[in-house]
């Protein structure tokens, strides 16, 4: 799996925490939480976080609406 950095990442690509947050129009300490609260699915290598863009979408579709917290 690719880690991309730009703009427009593709379905299969993961992202960072940054681009995460943006996505989901939360801060990082939010997605930090929601990591950490086992309801965003994420992949950690080493100590870092990533995020499928699939996955994202999908978590957005199921919580639209509730985001802003």
């Amino acid at each position: 799996m690719k880690v991309t950095s730009g703009p427009f990442p593709q379905q299969n690509h993961l992202i960072g925490i940054m681009q995460a947050a943006a996505m989901l129009g939360v801060s990082p300490v939010t997605v930090r939480r929601r990591v950490r609260d086992g309801s965003l699915p994420h992949i950690r290598i080493n100590s870092r976080l990533y995020f499928k863009m699939n996955e994202l979408q999908a978590y957005i579709e199921k919580h639209r609406g509730a985001l802003a917290y």
